[in-house]
């Protein structure tokens, strides 16, 4: 499984990451644990400006900043990652 340690280093990957988002293919939201194509998400999170150009993804399913991109290395997006971020993170 996932130890703790190992949660929080990858749930760093899920802020500032915009260019991650783009050169992703999937993406996984470990609040609703949905996977969907990256180039779904439309709204972006820590823009003064209205959520168009910031660098943290919103999830196009649930509205939630809980994204993780499918290129973080040493990392398989996959459901049972996404479920046990969402245990450990909410």
């Amino acid at each position: 499984m996932f130890d703790t340690a190992r949660l929080k280093e990858i749930h760093h990957h899920s802020a500032g990451h915009r260019l991650m988002i783009q050169g992703a293919t999937t993406c996984g939201c470990f609040h609703c644990e949905a996977m969907f194509p990256a180039d779904e998400i439309a709204l972006w999170c820590d823009d003064p400006e209205g959520g168009l150009t910031g660098n943290t993804a919103i999830c196009p399913r649930c509205g939630v900043d809980s994204v993780l991109p499918d290129n973080i290395a040493g990392v398989e997006l996959s459901p049972r990652l996404l479920a046990a971020m969402h245990q450990h993170f909410f």
